[in-house]
Order: C-alpha cells, then structure tokens, then sequence
C-alpha cells in the first residue's frame, strides 16, 4: 500500500526537510518521479539535502503543488555518527506547504539502534516513498 502526503494543488510550494539528531549526519537524495501505466518511472525532479552540524536541512520542491498530484517522491538517506559514542537517532523526512506540515498516511522517520561510525567509512540507509494527493 502506497503512502500519502495531501497537498494544496493551489497553495505554495512543497518543501521537504530532512532532520537527523545525535551526532548523526545525513545526506539525501530526493527524486520526483511520474508513474506511467506501463509501469515505467519518469525522473521529474532531483534534490539533494546535507544536514549539517545543526542536524537540518530542507529544500523547496520547484514542480507546482497541481503538477505534483498523483507523482511520487523518493528518498533514499545515506546516514553516519560524527560524535564517537552516538548510540540512537532519528532520521526524519517531513513535508510542509505554506509553513504547516503536511501528514502523511504512514511515518516518514527512521529510528536507528548503533549508527555506523563516518570516521570507519561506514553509512547506514534508509529509502522510502510517497505519492501526492489533492486535499
């Protein structure tokens, strides 16, 4: 089952933020992708967000609020601790439209048990979906 972000097709653009918290680093691609009946996807938009040390980053969504409904958004979040000794962090990808948050039918976060170390090379991953719909 596929999950959903409701949007205003009228309202401003969509802006996605990525949040990743104790002493974990995360970079993210995101893609906007067209679905076609014969089950091809169409690449529409691409996005990169870093969070830095304040653990944030977001980007606004260029495709309009209208052009967006019925495509999917993709993100695939490669993720490390930076702080030695980091034990648990939440990854977090969250949707907004005219600075309210946008809900979504199921939960965009990742709860990670024993990060892998960036100072060993090593990242962790997470990747996930959602298709827009018109409120």
């Amino acid at each position: 089952m596929d999950n959903f972000c409701v949007i205003d097709q009228n309202g401003g653009k969509v802006k996605v933020t990525c949040t990743a918290n104790n002493g974990v680093r995360a970079n993210v691609a995101v893609g906007v992708y067209k679905h076609h009946p014969t089950g091809e996807w169409e690449l529409v938009e691409q996005l990169n967000l870093v969070t830095g040390d304040d653990g944030e980053d977001a980007k606004d969504v260029v495709t309009s609020p209208s052009t967006l409904i019925g495509k999917f958004i993709t993100w695939n979040v490669n993720f490390c601790a930076f702080v030695p000794g980091a034990i648990q962090s939440t990854i977090a990808i969250k949707f907004s439209q005219d600075a309210a948050d946008l809900p979504t039918t199921e939960p965009t976060n990742k709860e990670v048990s024993d990060p892998p170390k960036c100072q060993n090379g090593q990242m962790g991953n997470y990747s996930d979906k959602l298709k827009f719909v018109a409120s």
